[in-house]
């Protein structure tokens, strides 16, 4: 008898314990999945910017420290304009890591723009973000509060020195060509002619130089009436 109690107690226990156990089972398998599976979250600084400016769009991604995840890369952005992708900002907790990649966008244009789902590799397969209407404004010119400033005078510019030395340089290119012509035509010696050259001979000598030639001239007729 007491046997037969003992079992209809077990089979009592079991039963009321079997749906804890698969409660518990289920429950770490889930969060098991839950913990495994990739969170990918992205957000814009702001939706309304000018032309020319510049939004901040951030992609967050969850992984386990293991994961390959490859973010997006080039002009993917568009119709907006990548400026800049800075470093990947890394934050570990136990066996999962937080990557956060920062993309600065602009456009040129105004207009309403839609920033299009960015495609994350997590170990080769695809997970996308969230698109985002971006709008662009014109920037307003108001003339009217500009100051207005008087016209300056002209300021009159210091001449280089590389400009002197050219005008030095010429001046002596051109002494050099009239101190060649003053000595070819002035100081250069010529060569004197017979005549000259008596000229210049004491009286002395050149009454013996005379003399010579009367005494040749003499041979000269004596050769010809021979």
């Amino acid at each position: 008898m007491w046997f037969r109690n003992y079992n209809v107690h077990i089979r009592d226990f079991g039963a009321i314990l079997l749906p804890y156990l698969l409660t518990c089972l289920l429950f770490f398998t889930i969060n098991g999945l839950a913990q495994s599976s990739p969170k990918i979250s992205s957000e814009v600084d702001t939706t309304f910017i000018k032309i020319g400016d510049q939004l901040k769009f951030k992609v967050s991604v969850e992984v386990d420290s293991t994961d390959v995840v490859i973010f997006p890369e080039g002009q993917t952005f568009s119709p907006l304009e990548t400026v800049e992708a800075y470093a990947t900002d890394t934050t570990r907790k136990k066996d999962r890591v937080t990557l956060l990649k920062t993309y600065a966008l602009t456009q040129f244009d105004s207009g309403s723009y839609k920033l299009p789902a960015q495609r994350i590799d997590i170990n080769g397969k695809g997970f996308f973000t969230d698109s985002l209407q971006i709008n662009v404004a014109n920037v307003a010119v108001d003339t009217l509060a500009q100051k207005m400033f008087d016209i300056k005078p002209l300021i009159e510019v210091e001449k280089s020195n590389s400009d002197i030395w050219k005008i030095l340089l010429i001046i002596l290119v051109v002494l050099v060509i009239v101190g060649a012509l003053v000595y070819w035509f002035l100081l250069r010696k010529k060569e004197l002619t017979e005549e000259e050259q008596e000229a210049l001979l004491p009286p002395y000598d050149r009454a013996l130089l005379e003399l010579k030639k009367l005494d040749n001239s003499k041979y000269l007729i004596q050769d010809e009436y021979k």
